[in-house]
């Protein structure tokens, strides 16, 4: 794994996407603003005052959840918090990667540096420190109904107290093991803490910066195979013309024109008398509309994740101006969740335009080409077969696409009346961004197969490195031969990035 040097300093104000990538993919270190736990401590002297006093606060001096009409005695009050955390550890398998790990712990840390935690302030220490220190907690994906991440971000604190398990010098381990190779103390809990390291969205928020980064990347590539198919499909330029953007200035639209132009700067299909009708299918003249919506819906996400990476879901909530510790609903994170539902809902159409696509190029009536792209139609198969494969992959997409956040129960003595489904509706939309490579990959593939059989004219300064890379690990087809390792080397190959690498646009 790459790794970054330059050091990431959190005060819970201004992480960005970028700034977790650096720390959760490229192990850049991480240090806390001084000024930032500035605000912690006088956030936890606020918790020690009130704790001290005969004030009822929920989840310190009450019991949680359904449970919020049980007054704890003073004299357990620490003890309660270690209860909070272990009874809370009810998630289940599959684990998290610990690129994802790292990234939950990140964002969790910058938001306890708000100081509207209130938690000790070694506690934000030890989240950093183990970060640096390379100790990843075993996290579980399931368990979580999106009403704070409470279970597996239980099972993630663990570690901070000597319980649990890590993964330390890519071996699994108990933590307290791990925590003694590292040099790093176990810690003890006191009031708030427990139920400051469960409830909260730290999981969601995580795993949400992730996949940003994996969906710009995906969506940055699918600019390239549209215009590499193009070329292929002998495509009508008209759609990409300058004055499609003016008329109608969609932020996203404007940037994919901008950069399938650019891709195709010197293409043959700038030529005159190149196209085969004045107007091409849809999937093709009105890609960039559908790529520019789905960039629309990745900024909105992102813009989303932003604010709640650098706010606080706690509850109860400390305000440090007003000396003051209140329950609310800040752990609701609707606003967060829609938006990946949406951005969900954008990919599958972009993923049942590439499948039209890839018929219609393969349709001699539409792209005037070889049916199946064989250079010997009719005793060959060519890649009709493959059309089973994107048009399956589209069926598991369009699921996933359902909202997911509809579909919470009623938990907790119907105290916790709703709830967003967050962790999972991340998960699908990881799933729908990971089908989505097999998808680009074929559409490259398949371009490049097209552009061969019209005997490869000039292509665009984009499109040419992205038909030599392709080429690196599809070689063209001129009989039938196995195609499983093809369409898996080819979504390698958009996973990689190298595609975006090589042709720089």
């Amino acid at each position: 794994m790459p790794v970054s040097t330059k050091k990431i300093v959190i005060n819970g104000n201004d992480l960005t996407v970028e700034q977790v990538h650096a720390v959760a993919s490229l192990n850049a270190p991480v240090e806390i603003a001084q000024s930032a736990m500035g605000r912690v401590k006088k956030g936890r002297q606020i918790v020690d005052d009130i704790t001290n006093s005969d004030r009822e606060v929920y989840g310190i001096t009450t019991g949680t959840g359904a449970n919020k009409d049980v007054r704890i005695p003073q004299e357990l009050v620490t003890e309660f918090q270690n209860r909070i955390l272990i009874s809370h550890c009810i998630g289940i398998k599959p684990y998290y990667s610990e690129e994802i790990v790292r990234a939950i712990m990140l964002c969790r840390a910058n938001t306890m540096a708000k100081g509207a935690t209130g938690v000790q302030p070694q506690i934000v220490e030890m989240f950093v420190d183990m970060l640096n220190a390379g100790i990843h907690p075993l996290t579980p994906m399931r368990g979580s109904v999106g009403l704070s991440d409470l279970g597996p971000m239980s099972e993630l604190s663990l570690p901070l107290i000597g319980l649990g398990e890590v993964i330390y010098k890519d071996k699994k381990m108990p933590s307290a093991k791990a925590l003694e190779m590292a040099g790093l103390t176990p810690l003890k809990l006191a009031a708030k803490d427990g139920i400051s390291l469960c409830n909260n969205n730290g999981l969601t928020m995580g795993h949400g910066t992730v996949i940003i980064n994996m969906c710009q990347q995906l969506l940055d590539t699918a600019d390239i195979s549209y215009a590499l198919l193009l070329e292929g499909y002998r495509g009508n330029v008209t759609p990409l013309h300058p004055g499609v953007g003016k008329v109608r200035p969609h932020i996203g639209q404007e940037i994919v024109l901008t950069r399938v132009r650019n891709l195709l700067e010197g293409s043959f299909l700038w030529d005159s008398g190149i196209q085969g009708s004045c107007q091409d299918p849809v999937s093709l003249r009105s890609a960039v509309q559908v790529n520019g919506a789905c960039r629309d819906a990745l900024r909105f996400a992102k813009e989303g994740i932003e604010i709640e990476i650098n706010s606080s879901g706690d509850n109860p909530l400390v305000l440090i101006e007003e000396n003051d510790m209140i329950s609310n609903g800040n752990y609701h994170i609707a606003t967060v969740v829609m938006r990946f539902e949406m951005l969900g809902i954008a990919l599958a159409s972009l993923a049942n335009m590439i499948g039209n696509r890839l018929t219609r190029i393969m349709t001699p009536e539409f792209a005037n080409l070889p049916r199946f792209l064989t250079p010997d139609p009719g005793t060959s198969c060519g890649f009709s077969t493959m059309q089973k494969t994107f048009a399956s992959l589209y069926a598991e997409i369009r699921h996933l696409a359902n909202p997911a956040m509809l579909d919470a129960l009623q938990v907790a003595n119907l105290v916790e009346d709703h709830a967003t489904m967050g962790p999972y509706v991340l998960q699908k939309t990881e799933k729908i961004i990971r089908s989505m490579h097999y998808i680009i990959g074929m559409e490259m593939f398949v371009a490049a197969q097209a552009i061969d059989l019209i005997g490869k004219p000039k292509l665009g300064k984009g499109t040419e490195l992205a038909y030599e890379t392709i080429r690196s690990v599809v070689p063209a087809l001129k009989e039938d031969r196995l195609l499983n390792a093809n369409i898996e080397n080819a979504a390698k190959l958009i996973e990689s990035g190298r595609v975006l690498q090589e042709c720089n646009i």
